[in-house]
């Protein structure tokens, strides 16, 4: 059994990024030996757990001289969800009695107000918890930073919804661009039923299932979305450019949905700004079906959109050219994902 099984599931923030503050003051730390408090001071340990039936990191900051401890499983999603705790020190630092609190910022956790009592083994490089029966060891230091990859936020829609009319029941008129970069960019938080993110993940190939849902999505294996078959998937990072020219395609320029990328100062800009689109409705495509452009050697931003609706999938296959070389799949090396702490705010 992991311990970490109860965490409140985080949402996305879209914007800010403060640090949470709790909602009530933590209990006294204060006991007659201060050596565990000390040991634990503002420490970060880490392991992988089941939870759920998945394997995830999970991660545990402490902050003992404020007596307060918080469970982070999978830092950097998908699914992420934080817990906190209020720790009481008993007189020998042994045992800690601990009471899940929820900072304001944070969705509440369904263990709100339990109350644990654990017993710690501090050591230069391990931590042992011990929780009833239940014993589990920790490593010092942090989840490791994903360093290759993009980072993906999906969102959810109901079929019949304005966000599902912009797109997937587009009417003569077209496609309502629009609406649909807002919803993937989370502009359309009324039109949202569910959102989840994740950090180094690649943006291709995805579609190999007819009935693909959020969960076969590359990266989102263990969201809590589930089943979703409406949702719109938006990718952020950045690309390294070894300099000339860039170009871009779906492999046979047919999907059944839709893909939207953008590079460079046009990225987070609209319709007259992308520069590769694709998708399979009776309208033409806004773009040639291989954009090509000249960018300098270095680091340069992308944004991708995909859009998912319930017709069976065919297989959607995004791939780069780097100076007239040959044509391959944007892999996970090729790319930088963004994780500022606006889109991962820490615990403290």
């Amino acid at each position: 059994m992991a311990l970490a099984a109860g965490c409140a599931p985080v949402e996305p923030p879209d914007a800010g990024g403060a640090t949470a503050t709790p909602s009530t003051s933590a209990p006294s730390a204060f006991g007659a030996d201060d050596a565990l408090r000390s040991a634990l001071g503002d420490t970060t340990w880490h392991a992988d757990r089941v939870v759920d039936a998945h394997l995830r990191p999970i991660q545990r900051d402490f902050a003992a001289a404020s007596g307060l401890w918080v469970e982070d499983v999978a830092p950097w999603g998908t699914g992420r969800a934080r817990e906190m705790r209020a720790m009481v020190f008993g007189d020998d630092g042994v045992p800690v009695t601990t009471t899940v609190t929820t900072p304001e910022e944070w969705p509440v956790s369904p263990q709100e107000g339990q109350t644990d009592t654990w017993r710690f083994v501090v050591g230069d490089d391990a931590l042992d918890l011990t929780l009833g029966s239940v014993a589990e060891t920790y490593e010092r230091g942090v989840v490791p930073t994903p360093t290759q990859g993009l980072t993906a936020d999906a969102r959810a829609f109901e079929p019949g919804s304005a966000a599902d009319q912009a797109f997937c029941e587009a009417g003569p008129l077209g496609i309502d661009h629009a609406t649909l970069f807002d919803l993937a960019r989370g502009a359309q938080g009324d039109l949202v039923v569910g959102q989840d993110r994740v950090a180094g993940v690649s943006a291709s190939p995805w579609g190999r299932s007819a009935e693909e849902a959020v969960a076969d999505h590359p990266g989102f294996a263990a969201t809590a979305l589930d089943a979703a078959t409406h949702y719109a998937v938006r990718y952020v990072g950045t690309i390294a450019y070894p300099g000339g020219m860039l170009a871009l395609r779906e492999a046979d320029d047919s999907v059944e949905d839709g893909l939207w990328v953008w590079v460079g100062d046009d990225v987070g800009g609209g319709f007259k700004d992308l520069f590769l689109e694709v998708h399979g409705l009776a309208f033409p495509d806004a773009t040639d079906d291989s954009p090509r452009r000249n960018f300098p050697a270095g680091p340069g931003p992308v944004e991708i959109i995909v859009v998912r609706c319930d017709d069976p999938l065919e297989p959607v296959d995004l791939q780069v050219s780097f100076a007239d070389g040959p044509w391959r799949a944007l892999a996970a090396p090729d790319s930088t994902p963004d994780v500022d702490a606006a889109l991962f705010p820490p615990s403290f």
